[in-house]
C-alpha cells in the first residue's frame, strides 16, 4: 500500500464515508495479514514440533540401538560362558566315561583271563580223567 491517498475535504474536515471506506480497506488487509501470520506461525510450530518429534524419535532409535547392542553383548557373553561350561562338563563326562570303560575293560579282561584259566584247568583235568579211564583224549 504505497499509494498516496487523499481525501476530499468537507466543511468539517475530511469526508467521513471516504475515510471509513479507506479504514475498512486497511482493516481487511490487516485481517488478511494477521490470518496469514497465524497460519504461517501454526505451520512453523508444526514444523518445529515435527522437528522435535524427529529429534526425539532419533534419540529413541539411538537409545534402542544402544540397548539392543548391549543386550546382544550380554547374550553373547552368556552364550560363551555357557558354551565354556558345557565344554568343561562334557570333558568331565568324557573323562568319567573313559575311566569307567577302562575299569569295565579291566574287569572284562580279568573275567576272560579267569575263564581261559578255568578252561585250561578244565581241559587239563578232563585230559587227566580220560587218561585214567584210558579213553582217547579230546583235542
Amino acid at each position: 500500500m504505497s499509494e498516496k491517498i487523499t481525501f476530499p475535504e468537507s466543511r468539517n474536515g475530511y469526508t467521513k464515508e471516504m475515510v471509513d471506506h479507506y479504514v475498512e480497506k486497511i482493516q481487511g488487509a490487516y485481517d488478511a495479514l494477521y490470518k496469514e501470520h497465524d497460519l504461517l506461525n501454526n505451520k512453523y510450530q508444526a514444523l518445529m514440533s515435527r522437528g522435535n518429534d524427529q529429534r526425539l524419535l532419533g534419540e529413541v532409535e539411538a537409545n534402542t540401538l544402544m540397548r539392543a547392542e548391549s543386550l546382544a553383548g550380554d547374550i553373547i557373553s552368556q552364550a560363551k560362558a555357557q558354551a565354556l561350561q558345557t565344554a568343561k562338563d562334557n570333558e568331565i563326562s568324557i573323562q568319567t566315561t573313559w575311566e569307567t570303560n577302562e575299569r569295565i575293560n579291566g574287569k572284562t579282561q580279568k573275567i576272560i583271563r579267569d575263564f581261559c584259566d578255568s578252561m585250561d584247568s578244565f581241559k587239563k583235568d578232563l585230559t587227566e580223567l580220560l587218561e585214567e579211564l584210558e579213553l582217547p583224549s579230546v583235542d
